[in-house]
């Protein structure tokens, strides 16, 4: 790409503009590319499109409980849905850094098509109605760990947890211990991708096995 724009804005390549061209070149290159980069591509192989999606799910959790953390008051999020049914272009900078980013998409002229993004972002915005503050706790001795205390006004326990690694092949990484005071008898996990996930309350204790996918733990 850098290649391309050198030239100017005077090198299009038949009749493309340096943009075009450099993204044109990119996807004959596609197959070559490092799977980090192919998953933002159109076209890529489903297995990476299916781990794009996990991967964008696992961090609407994770950059909302962060910014919450850290004293931001309301968030929003970008991209709701392309401008118009049925535009997609490939040979885009912008469709390749933000095209796959979007929560919604066009079936027709209605914009009825989910991504697994759009139900995880509906998660986190139910999960965490009615929120006062979101407190990060440090775990002795784990500093992957991610631990966040959720208070709510008018509402029980919510704790939020998963264990920090790479972001494309921390799932391969098999699950951790993890194991936590709790105040209530049972306890209920969800994860990211609105999953039950097993959650077992003894002696006063939380236990749970905790990977790279956010867990939401409440009262059960």
């Amino acid at each position: 790409m850098a290649a391309a724009f050198a030239g100017g804005p005077d090198a299009a390549d038949g009749g493309q503009t340096p943009e075009q061209a450099a993204m044109a070149s990119l996807y004959e290159r596609m197959g070559s590319l490092p799977p980090q980069l192919q998953m933002f591509m159109r076209g890529c192989p489903r297995e990476l499109e299916d781990k794009r999606d996990r991967i964008n799910c696992r961090e609407i959790v994770m950059r909302n409980l962060l910014a919450l953390a850290s004293g931001v008051r309301r968030n929003v999020c970008w991209n709701l849905a392309p401008d118009i049914p049925g535009y997609e272009n490939h040979l885009s900078v912008m469709d390749l850094l933000f095209g796959k980013l979007a929560l919604l998409d066009y079936q027709g002229a209605e914009l009825s098509r989910r991504h697994p993004a759009a139900d995880t972002f509906a998660l986190v915005a139910a999960r965490l109605t009615d929120v006062e503050r979101v407190v990060r706790i440090e775990v002795p001795g784990r500093p992957g760990l991610y631990l966040f205390d959720v208070h709510r006004r008018g509402q029980g326990p919510l704790l939020v947890v998963w264990d920090q690694r790479d972001s494309f092949t921390g799932e391969d990484d098999p699950p951790v211990p993890f194991d936590w005071p709790w105040p209530a008898s049972r306890a209920a996990a969800v994860d990211a991708f609105g999953q039950p996930q097993p959650a077992e309350v003894l002696d006063g204790r939380l236990r749970l096995q905790v990977t790279d996918t956010p867990l939401f733990v409440a009262a059960g």
